[in-house]
């Protein structure tokens, strides 16, 4: 199964978000230095963690509305809003006009628009996918942020300070592209709720959202996935965090081909050999686990992803950081897709987006983890982290095992009352 054979809304969707992440990632990942040289380091810190908090709130408020009004609906006003509000940084980043303050504003309301259409978006894929192909889809999702990363990280950084205003420009252009294509090409995959019962219409719509969200909670199956996947994302943030910081103070000057390198050098190789590793190898390792067992694969990726990482978090040897930095991602390849399609299988339809929304607070924790490995990895040895890191993978392995048993188990139990149901209604 191939990606010609996916519903149009992905195939439109994967492209044009493929596009758009390169745009971005030109901007988005060096704006913390816009405003740190602004605004100072102190006052940026604070008013990104309230950019933080506010994309929180906007988060779960965009999982309730698109359950309630369509994916595609909310899909709009979000997209339309955040190219007015692309249009504005670009004008206050124009060589006519320069307004920190409004390229905060404008800044702060794109991340509100993401944590309002994100949810609606994730949802989506859900909702056009099958069993079948989702791990294509999450694959080539996986593919795409990757190399988005690093293509944009590297224009990015060659033109965010002299061509910040064309930069803006360009990303402008690609959210109409993108806007237009929603509204013409995309199909809405889910109607809403807003209208089942007199008394949900009378009910208050903050104690209703917080109602639904009441219900994913009490999912005890779809929360323990959720800890699964803090866990598991936990071990890259922590590592990213706490082993550049460790290379940096530990790793001195050595030579590697002839040329001296030190720990910020080391830690940059490594991150770029991340992103080339997954760039090169994934529609490889996708073909390779598309007819294996998921348990053996679920397994084996946990494993070269915990083992590779905690490596790194010990070794000062820039050959075995290569080598381990290399099995974290080959494993990492064969997990997420895997991890990604047990997540859509666990949110039901009537309230996907509000299950999408709370997965997304896992990359949030995860980013608070990470910062707090660099504290604890202070008092800490590193073989200590390494043994964190190994233990923390293997936690996150036992949980996603006993979420993914329990799905086999309840498909088992449904096929044969299916079958039944079926042949009734082939003698009827």
């Amino acid at each position: 199964m191939g990606f010609r054979s996916l519903h149009r809304n992905l195939k439109i969707r994967m492209v044009d978000s493929f596009l758009s992440m390169i745009l971005g990632n030109m901007l988005f990942p060096f704006m913390t230095i816009y405003f740190a040289q602004q605004f100072g380091g102190k006052t940026a810190g604070v008013l990104l963690m309230l950019n933080v908090a506010l994309g929180v709130v906007a988060n779960f408020c965009g999982g309730y509305l698109a359950d309630r009004y369509g994916r595609r609906t909310l899909m709009l006003v979000g997209e339309s809003i955040r190219f007015t509000a692309f249009l504005g940084m670009m004008v206050a980043n124009s060589p006519w006009f320069t307004s920190p303050l409004l390229t905060f504003v404008t800044f702060t309301i794109t991340g509100l628009c993401w944590g309002l259409s994100g949810p609606a978006m994730d949802a989506m894929m859900v909702d056009v996918s099958t069993p079948e192909n989702r791990k294509l889809v999450y694959s080539v999702q996986y593919w795409s942020v990757n190399f988005s990363l690093m293509i944009g990280g590297v224009v990015g950084g060659f033109f965010f300070q002299s061509y910040r205003f064309e930069l803006f420009v360009a990303v402008c252009a690609a959210q109409m592209i993108s806007l237009l294509l929603l509204v013409f090409f995309i199909e809405e995959t889910h109607r809403g709720t807003h209208a089942q019962t007199q008394q949900k219409q009378k009910q208050g719509a903050v104690r209703e959202m917080l109602g639904n969200y009441k219900l994913v909670f009490a999912d005890r199956r779809f929360m323990v996935y959720v800890l699964a996947s803090l866990l598991m994302m936990s071990v890259e943030f922590m590592n990213n965090s706490y082993t550049g910081v460790r290379l940096a103070d530990e790793f001195g000057t050595q030579h590697l081909l002839g040329l001296p390198i030190d720990g910020v050098k080391m830690f940059g190789m490594l991150g770029s050999e991340n992103s080339l590793f997954v760039v090169l190898l994934t529609a490889f390792v996708s073909v390779w686990i598309k007819k294996r067992r998921e348990q053996p694969l679920l397994i084996l990726g946990v494993l070269l992803y915990a083992v590779g990482y905690a490596m790194q978090a010990w070794s000062n040897q820039p050959l075995l950081l290569f080598l381990c930095m290399g099995v974290a991602v080959c494993g990492e390849l064969i997990w997420v897709p895997i991890k990604q399609s047990l997540m859509a299988d666990l949110a039901p339809e009537e309230n996907r987006s509000a299950y999408m929304a709370v997965n997304g607070l896992v990359f949030r924790g995860a980013s608070i983890l990470g910062s707090l490995a660099v504290t604890i990895g202070a008092f800490l040895p590193s073989w200590t982290m390494a043994i964190l890191f190994l233990l923390s993978g293997l936690a996150a392995l036992n949980l996603l095992l006993r979420v993914l048993n329990n799905r086999t188990a309840t498909r088992r139990v449904q096929s044969p009352i299916t079958t039944q149901s079926q042949t009734k209604e082939g003698i009827a």
